[in-house]
């Protein structure tokens, strides 16, 4: 198995990070970049209702290096 990883920041500040075991099989490495992009969006949706609730409605960005991943979404 491989892990895949990822980390939310608002500017310099580090939020959350986080390293998982991929549970799934993927046919390419392209696959297993797309899940992990994924569940990056989804922990993102998560601090962003976080913060919502505090009174910061800000927006977010996902940054990835995976051009294949990047084309598939």
């Amino acid at each position: 198995k491989s892990t895949s990883g990822g980390a939310l920041m608002i500017g310099q500040h580090l939020i959350k990070a986080w390293s998982r075991t991929q549970n799934h099989v993927t046919f390419s490495s392209a696959e297993a970049e797309l899940y992990a992009m994924v569940k990056c969006t989804a922990e993102m949706l998560g601090v962003k209702s976080m913060m919502k609730d505090r009174g910061r409605d800000n927006g977010g960005t996902l940054y990835a290096d995976s051009t294949a991943a990047l084309g598939i979404a």
